[in-house]
């Protein structure tokens, strides 16, 4: 399946995503906040990357601005996890691929990530 990397300052969320889509065969890193998801997208090169908004030290517009910016990161799909729906529409602007409002449902998590990674491989 996908190497996907789970980047949420709530530990809580970041676990859940994980149990989850373990169980569907994917590997799963994680990061708590847009700096570590910056250098761990650096070193692991994920498929795919659940990127949440709202955190502390470097907030995920910031994150996904300078992995958009990077050539060895653009490509790499982006599904945007918040719990706040103003900005879920702010995110028109951006480049990525789903967004999902939290609390999300578990199944519904694990279609759209999924399909995105299907659409990816054609």
């Amino acid at each position: 399946m996908g190497k996907i990397l789970v980047v949420d300052d709530d530990k809580y969320i970041v676990e859940v995503a994980k149990a989850a889509l373990e169980i569907q065969g994917h590997e799963i890193i994680s990061a708590f906040n847009g700096e570590e998801a910056i250098a761990k997208t650096i070193h692991e090169f994920p498929n795919l990357i659940l990127l949440d908004l709202m955190m502390p030290k470097m907030d995920g517009w910031e994150a996904y601005k300078r992995l958009k910016e990077y050539s060895k990161t653009a490509y790499i799909p982006i599904i945007i996890i918040s719990a706040l729906e103003e900005e879920i529409g702010m995110t028109q602007e951006m480049e990525v691929e789903d967004y999902i409002v939290k609390p999300f449902e578990v199944n519904e998590l694990v279609n759209r990530v999924n399909n995105v990674l299907k659409d990816m491989r054609g």
